[in-house]
């Protein structure tokens, strides 16, 4: 029987305390201040001092351990049931270990939004998270009513869809005041709700506007700190209108307590204002020029404000980007590029501005040091650089109608420049403000609603707080206050609508803090009206203030100070911990005076926005007069509490789970301090206070009904009697709950001990049913196991029959598959050995003709060596005898002709100076023999007669030569007369034979002998000449196809491997008889035509004409195939078949393409023109043969005896009657000559009387 059953004494039920549970309850078991560790409790404690707990494992898989500890280190834990639940107050115990329990399993999920009753909490997860979709915020929109906007899990969304909605339900102004520490996310959280409201209330353009504020304000008014890298340095609240259709018609920004000392000093670590290195890195060249910012990295280096603290970046900031951004908010918002340059002049001077340095004098007196940064700051704020050092060094004093002027010393000096800084940043930043709510404030005068969001400091704690911190706190307190209150108010309405009596539900206030630091006399004193009230003595400082506080306030349990510390510090015990304050520079921030020097050079500034903040400044100290800076604070914290208390309040609290500001991070103890200090720890006291838990009466009848011993739950009308029923059997008592009209209203505790009882009963219940349920589970189970079995060996062996039949048909497949595959293989790699094959066929036949092609022209160039080499020996010859081409020739004819005589008749020189002599007396006969010339020749003029050669001198047989022939028996004599040489063969006369008969018939064999061999001679010279035009030709071809290399060097573009090969590939030379006087027309057919030749008959122009047609055919065969071979190699290179590094192949295909264009242009000139000339032949040729036709029908009708006359007479001149032929030849000089050669059919020796010289 469980404990509480009728008859016995029932459990002592307490708040958060294990007392009443047994053994196997969760609870919660201090390790240190902050520390908690989930576990089961072991051992009842009712009147035990030590309990036994069993701890859970740190790590899954690891054992528990157990640990002896006072009762009082010990707490209950909420059930399972309750892990993780949305709102913090329906927990059943409401103790710190639940709730941060219960956020970090919310954390670990990255549900980073809670509620605690009426307040949002909303933990900074340090990523971005999938919650603020377009798709999200439509579901939160379309939320109609209350219940469908509690089936919505908490976000900000639903924060400021319900502000929203009441705003227009009740007509009555809503604000959202959105509070946390440093880092917490409170910024971001504020951007995300007007987001929403845009999205919301969007239509009119005035949402974008009020979106591009907050770069604005980020830039001037945020920084980073130690604990956040976008620290908001001041409050604001955002007051957006709406019209009556819910649109947003306007906006107003009101600012508090702007942190001026961030832009003169910072802690290691710390930055100023973002706007600061912003311009720095965003500004353009032309604009650093303007406003003397460096260049690149030393842009904010170069200045001792913002490099004070070591740090000018944060990782992951663009600050160049973001200043894009501002300039972007700034023309949103109206201030065009004239007064953003403005603003740019006014920073870069307050940055110059600290770059001012002092030199001490010598009475302590300081004076400015005329560098750089005094004129750039003077230039940039537009004032006389005398001026502002004479205002920064020394100060005016008026005292009894005398003006006197003091030099400062350097701490003042500092002081007044860091002033002058501070004024001119605080001036600024308020001006920008005031551009803002001008381009805000259209429609706002005929709006009656409004939504304010209220962004402002958390509390703040650090190891040094000065005054900011002081005020900060203070700020805290009171909304603080203003939190418990509305609270307070909450629960009224909450317990009132159920008929509840409220009135024995206390709230402690947090007043007493409140008034220690506000109260004013004569009530009376406090912190600020005592600072006030030391600002007004001259001589009072730092320490007088600081005791002064011990002296009036010792008395307030909330103020104390530690006596062992001798600082000026003071503690004060806030609603969030205690804080101890360092009272350095209290009085001099209170007073936050600028001198009125300083205010006169501000207003000489010739710059006009400089002029403009100076006269503000100027009237707010008028109007103001003496007030400090606490007065004005907390006349503007009592103006902002006065707002929110006209407005319906909702509450976001921002939670930092770790100082690292890095995700799926938890630091309990951080987190802890921050619920205390934001005021989740009252919420929970609050509802503690009060009845938190609270259940309808048809759920809670349902689901306890199963403890009672014999009633169960009735119909919807028995509910409430289950409910009295189940108290009164448990035994709770009055005090412990409140039964309402539709719920009944628990204090905390009470349900999770009744759920603790119920999680017992209900594991009994799950064990028997569990086991009846394995039981015919079991049984079932063994049924179809041995069913299955049956079934599943039938079907295996069908299965294993027909896996073989499918194997069998497999095998036949691969079979077939393997077969064709195979050949496939066989035959791809045979066809890729073939290509292989040809590619090196290919690459060898190219590499024999490249050797062949050398070889030719390496033994032509021999051959033109050797040539060169004769002609060279041959001119030595002329040089060395004196003899010209044609003498030369002559003595080499005469001495083979006597060596060859020799020879042949065996006769010797004695004998031949007979037989020659025997000729000159007559006694032999004269012998003519046919001699044959070819085409006229430098080396053949020597046969020619004087009409037929170029007259030449006089010379006689060489001197050597006739002392060589006169060193033998006489020979026949040879004389040169004009030139020209003639053997005369003298027949001899029967007077003057010699005795020796056979040698007097040998004179004829010898003539015809010598000319025939002179003839051989003559021909074989002819063969010599004409491969040396050959040879010339190929030179010409060579130089051709160099020049050709050379062009595509000097272009760039290398030429094509197959136009390599086509120049390489030389035409022979055409040589033979016949063909001496086409050597030169052979050279230039390609530009020539048959027709060219002048002269000659038509049988040789017919001749030439078919000659060359053969050889314009020839020369298009070449061409087609050079063409084919370049483009079949370039397609090669472009399929990949062939390698050509550094070859194009669109390039050289677009060349070959032009190259064949010009040759098919050309080639059809030339066809036009052969064809003509070759009609010209023909009409020659019929002309020809009409004329032959002629002269045979005239030799018909001629005597013979005439013929034979005619020949006589030939005969009797010297020349025989011989046909002759016209050629065309060009001579060195390039011009057209016709050479007639005749053929000599006899010679004939004249008698004339020889003289034999020695």
């Amino acid at each position: 029987m469980a404990r509480g059953a009728p008859g016995s004494p029932g459990p002592l039920w307490k708040q958060d305390t294990v007392q009443g549970m047994e053994r196997g309850s969760r609870v919660w078991c201090r390790l240190g201040p902050d520390s908690w560790q989930l576990g089961a409790l072991q051992q009842a404690a009712a009147n035990a001092a030590e309990c036994y707990v069993l701890l859970d494992p740190v790590q899954p898989g690891m054992p528990g351990s157990v640990t002896v500890t006072d009762a009082s280190n010990l707490v209950p834990a909420n059930p399972p049931l309750l892990d993780g639940i949305s709102d913090l107050t329906q927990l059943s115990y409401l103790n710190e270990p639940a709730i941060l329990f219960d956020l970090f399993l919310r954390y670990r999920q990255d549900a980073i939004y809670s509620l605690a009753g009426p307040v949002l909490i909303a933990v900074n997860p340090f990523k971005r998270v999938p919650l603020y979709s377009a798709e999200t915020a439509n579901l939160y929109k379309h939320a109609a009513n209350s219940k469908q906007q509690e089936a919505l899990p908490p976000h900000v969304f639903l924060v400021a869809g319900k502000a929203y909605k009441a705003m227009y339900q009740n007509r009555q102004s809503q604000s959202m005041v959105i509070s946390g520490e440093s880092g917490a996310g409170k910024t971001e959280t504020t951007k995300i709700a007007m987001k929403y409201l845009a999205s919301l209330a969007g239509g009119t353009g005035m949402e974008d506007q009020i979106l591009q504020t907050n770069p604005l304000l980020e830039a001037f008014g945020n920084a980073k700190t130690l604990r956040n890298n976008n620290s908001s340095r001041f409050g604001k609240l955002i007051n957006i209108f709406f019209d009556n259709s819910g649109r947003i018609c306007g906006a107003r920004i009101q600012t508090y307590l702007l942190e001026k000392s961030r832009v003169v000093h910072q802690l290691p670590g710390e930055r100023s204002y973002h706007i600061f290195y912003q311009m720095c890195r965003g500004l353009s060249s032309a604009e650093r020029a303007q406003f003397g910012i460096p260049e690149g990295e030393r842009g904010a280096a170069a200045f001792a404000y913002l490099t004070k603290s070591g740090c000018i970046s944060i990782p992951g900031t663009d600050d160049a980007r973001d200043f894009q951004e501002v300039k972007n908010a700034m023309a949103t918002v109206g201030i065009d590029a004239s007064g953003q340059a403005q603003i740019w002049q006014l920073l870069s001077g307050i940055l110059w501005l600290g770059n001012v340095e002092f030199d001490a004098g010598p009475d302590e007196s300081v004076r400015v040091r005329p560098d750089q940064a005094l004129n750039n700051a003077a230039a940039l704020l537009q004032c006389n650089p005398a001026d502002l050092a004479k205002v920064l060094s020394s100060k005016v004093i008026n005292a009894g109608g005398e003006t006197i002027l003091t030099a400062l010393k350097m701490d003042a000096a500092l002081d007044t420049r860091d002033a002058l800084a501070k004024a001119i940043y605080a001036a600024l930043f308020g001006h920008l403000v005031s551009c803002i709510n001008t381009a805000l404030a259209e429609g706002k005068r005929q709006s009656q609603l409004s939504l304010s969001i209220l962004d402002i400091y958390g509390f703040e704690c650090f190891q040094e707080n000065s005054f900011e911190q002081l005020c900060i706190n203070y700020a805290n307190e009171r909304l603080q206050q203003q939190f418990n209150k509305h609270l307070f108010q909450l629960e009224q309405a909450t317990y009132q609508a159920e008929g509840i009596d409220w009135t024995t539900v206390e709230f402690e206030d947090n007043q007493e803090c409140v008034d220690l630091i506000e109260a004013r006399p004569p009530k009376n004193v406090g912190v600020l009206s005592l600072l006030d009230e030391q600002c007004v003595f001259p001589k009072a400082t730092d320490s007088t203030f600081c005791a002064k506080l011990r002296e009036s306030l010792s008395k307030n349990r909330r103020f104390s100070w530690n006596t062992r510390i001798p600082k000026d510090e003071f503690m004060i015990e806030h609603y969030a911990g205690r804080v101890a304050y360092n009272c350095l520079k209290f009085l001099d921030k209170n007073r936050d005076s600028i001198s009125p020097d300083l205010v006169g050079v501000m207003l000489g500034s010739q710059a006009p926005l400089l002029q403009l903040l100076a006269g503000e400044l100027a009237r707010v100290q008028e109007r103001k007069g003496a007030q400090t800076v606490g007065s004005r604070f907390r006349d503007q914290l009592r103006d902002l509490l006065q707002r929110l208390d006209e407005t319906e309040l909702h509450f976001v609290r921002c939670i930092k789970p770790n100082e690292k500001q890095m995700p799926a991070q938890w630091d309990a103890g951080l987190v802890l301090h921050q619920l205390r200090c934001c005021g989740v720890q009252e919420v929970t006291r609050i509802a503690r206070a009060g009845y938190p838990t609270r259940y309808l009466h048809a759920d809670f009848a349902q689901r306890y009904s199963i403890l009672l011993p014999s009633l169960t739950a009735g119909p919807a009308g028995r509910d409430l009697q289950v409910c009295q029923q189940l108290l009164q059997h448990f035994r709770v008592g009055p005090n412990m709950y409140q039964i309402g009209h539709t719920r009944i209203f628990f204090r905390a505790g009470v349900l999770g001990q009744l759920e603790d009882m119920w999680a017992r009963v209900q594991r009994g219940v799950l064990l028997l049913q569990s086991w009846w349920r394995m039981l015919g589970c079991r049984r079932a189970f063994l049924r179809q196991r041995a069913a299955a079995t049956h079934i599943q060996a039938s079907w295996r062996g069908l299965a294993a029959r027909r896996a073989y039949a499918e194997l069998r048909t497999c095998h036949y497949a691969a079979l077939i598959l393997q077969t064709a595959w195979r050949g496939f293989r066989a035959r791809r790699a045979l066809l890729h050995a073939v290509s292989c094959a040809m590619c090196i066929q290919m690459a060898w036949r190219r590499a024999q003709v490249r050797r062949r092609v050398a070889g030719r022209r390496q033994r032509r160039a021999q051959a033109m060596a050797a040539h060169t080499a004769e002609e060279a020996r041959f001119d030595n010859i002329k040089a060395h005898f004196g003899l010209d081409a044609g003498g030369i020739l002559v003595a080499l004819r005469s001495w083979q002709h006597l060596q060859q005589l020799q020879a042949e008749f065996g006769v010797d020189l004695p004998g031949i100076k007979a037989v020659l002599q025997a000729v000159q007396t007559g006694s032999a006969p004269p012998i003519t023999t046919p001699i044959r010339q070819s085409s006229a020749s430098p080396l053949r003029q020597g046969s020619l007669t004087p009409q037929q050669r170029p007259a030449m001198p006089n010379a006689s047989l060489p001197r050597g030569l006739s002392r060589g022939i006169d060193s033998e028996p006489p020979s026949p004599a040879y004389s040169t007369q004009e030139g020209n040489w003639q053997a005369n063969a003298i027949a001899g006369s029967p007077g003057q034979q010699t005795p020796g008969a056979s040698s007097a018939s040998r004179p004829a064999v010898l003539s015809a002998s010598a000319h025939q061999q002179i003839a051989m001679w003559e021909e074989y010279a002819g063969k010599l000449e004409e491969q040396l035009r050959a040879l010339v030709q190929d030179n010409q071809l060579l130089q051709g196809a160099l020049q050709a290399v050379r062009t595509s060097l000097a272009s760039g573009q290398p030429s094509s491997p197959a136009s390599t090969e086509a120049d390489d590939r030389i035409p022979a030379s055409p040589a033979g008889p016949g063909t001496s006087g086409a050597s030169d027309d052979y050279f230039n057919f390609s530009n020539s035509t048959p027709g060219d030749s002048q002269g000659g008959d038509a049988r040789g122009d017919a001749a030439s004409g078919r000659e060359f047609a053969v050889r314009m055919k020839e020369e298009f065969d070449r061409k087609k195939a050079l063409f084919e071979d370049d483009a079949a190699f370039i397609q090669e290179v472009r399929e990949g078949r062939s390698q050509a590094v550094g070859m194009d192949p669109d390039q050289e295909l677009r060349i070959l393409k032009l190259r064949f264009t010009a040759f098919k242009r050309d080639f059809k000139a030339r066809l036009a023109g052969t064809h003509s000339a070759l009609k010209q032949i023909e009409k020659q040729e019929k002309k020809a043969e009409d004329r032959a036709r002629r002269v045979t029908s005239s030799e018909v009708s001629t005597p013979r005896s005439a013929r034979q006359s005619r020949a006589s007479r030939d005969s009797d001149d010297g020349w025989p009657a011989a046909d002759s032929r016209v050629s065309s030849e060009t001579d060195a000089g390039g011009k057209k000559r016709n050479i007639g050669t005749k053929m000599l059919s006899k010679l004939t020796f004249k008698q004339k009387s020889p003289e034999i010289r020695s």
